[in-house]
Formats: structure tokens, C-alpha cells, sequence
């Protein structure tokens, strides 16, 4: 299979949502913050199941954004 993509040392990830002629590079621990919503994670029961079965709906809620723009940098390759 060989090795795995790499650019300037480091991993190379392919996002289905970003086209093609877009790189998106660095920090990306140190730039960008995930947390987690104030509503947390809900759990709801499934009153519809099969008698001796058991099914829970679970949902987190998550926000997300840019913290440190100095971080990462995103170039667009025009043609």
C-alpha cells in the first residue's frame, strides 16, 4: 500500500466537503477549539420497541471555531 500522503512532514487528510484546489495547513489542535454544548448529551428512551428490548436515542451537542487565525492558513489554488 506504501506510505502514507505526506506534506512538509506532515499528514495529509482529504475532506470530501472541501474541493480540490484548497489546502488547509497547520496547528490545527492549537487553532481550532471543539467543546462541548451547555445542554450536554440527551438520552431519550424508544417507547415503540419490541417487548424485551431495549432501545435508548442518544445526541450530544458540540460548537466549534477558530481561535488562534495565526495557527492555521488556508490557500486556494486558482488555475
Amino acid at each position: 500500500m506504501g506510505d502514507p500522503d505526506s506534506l512538509l512532514g506532515l499528514s495529509v487528510h482529504y475532506l470530501e466537503f472541501m474541493n480540490d484546489d484548497v489546502i488547509a495547513l497547520g496547528d490545527f489542535k492549537r487553532g481550532y477549539t471543539i467543546v462541548d454544548h451547555q445542554t450536554g448529551t440527551r438520552t431519550r428512551p424508544d417507547n415503540i420497541t419490541e417487548p424485551g428490548f431495549i432501545k435508548i436515542h442518544t445526541d450530544k451537542y458540540l460548537g466549534g471555531g477558530l481561535v488562534d487565525s495565526n495557527a492555521i492558513k488556508v490557500l486556494e489554488v486558482k488555475a
